[in-house]
């Protein structure tokens, strides 16, 4: 967001805009682990990198997002 005079006007706006986007996202969804064939779930773990180069980041993973109640 920069510093000093060429600081960013909007970047409360974005930080709390995220914040309130990842709140709504925690109150509505249970968030579940995928399953492979025999009902295990398919978990990410915190030492599985792809290194592409210069960048070096998790594994793709999914995720199942379940609507906590029905009128979602």
């Amino acid at each position: 967001f920069g510093h000093g005079r060429r600081i960013c006007p909007g970047r409360d706006f974005a930080n709390n805009s995220l914040f309130i986007a990842c709140a709504w996202m925690l109150w509505a969804f249970n968030f579940e682990w995928p399953r492979d064939e025999e009902g295990r779930d398919i978990v990410c773990g915190v030492d599985e990198f792809v290194d592409k180069g210069n960048v070096t980041g998790p594994r793709e993973f999914g995720v199942i997002l379940k609507p906590r109640k029905a009128k979602l």
